[in-house]
C-alpha cells in the first residue's frame, strides 16, 4: 500500500467509499472545500492504483482534528484503518503538531480499538453528534507522539 496526497481528481473515488461507509457523508462540495483550506492535509491510501481509503485533519497552530476516515468495504478488517491513522500520525509529528482529535460513534468498537491501539484516549462524549441514526460521538485525543 502506497499513500498520496488527496488530488481533486481523486474526489469521484473518494466519493464512492464515502457513500458506502457513511449514512450521512460528505458531499463533493465538502471535499473540495477541504482539500482547499489552507489548513487541510488529506492523504489516501492506494493498492495499485485503485483508492483504497483516505483521511484528512485540519489544524490550528500545534492541534490536529481528524475530520474523516474512511477505508472501502472490501478492504476493511486488513490493517488499512491502522495503516491510516500511523500515516496520519507522522504526518502530523512532521508538521509539529503535539495534539490529534476526533470523533468516532460510540458503537463503532473496531475505529476505536485502532485508535486506542495508537495513542487516542476518550476524553468526552458530544450527545447526538450523528444523524442516521442519531448516536452519540466520543471524543478521542492523542497526545503522546
Amino acid at each position: 500500500m502506497n499513500f498520496e496526497m488527496a488530488r481533486l481528481d481523486n474526489i469521484d473515488e473518494m466519493l464512492k467509499i464515502e457513500k458506502k461507509s457513511f449514512a450521512s457523508h460528505w458531499n463533493r462540495q465538502t471535499f473540495l472545500d477541504e482539500f482547499s483550506a489552507d489548513n487541510g492535509h488529506y492523504v489516501v491510501a492506494k493498492e495499485s492504483s485503485r483508492i483504497v481509503g483516505y483521511s484528512g485533519f485540519r489544524y490550528v497552530l500545534d492541534e490536529g482534528h481528524i475530520t474523516t476516515l474512511a477505508v472501502h468495504p472490501k478492504f476493511r478488517k486488513k490493517g488499512v484503518g491502522t495503516k491510516i491513522i500511523e500515516r496520519l500520525i507522522a504526518d502530523a509529528k512532521e508538521k509539529g503538531l503535539k495534539k490529534l482529535f476526533l470523533e468516532v460513534r460510540q458503537s463503532n468498537s473496531p475505529a476505536q480499538k485502532i485508535y486506542k491501539r495508537w495513542g487516542f484516549k476518550v476524553i468526552d462524549r458530544r450527545r447526538e453528534y450523528y444523524q442516521h441514526p442519531v448516536e452519540d460521538a466520543l471524543v478521542m485525543q492523542n497526545d503522546n507522539f
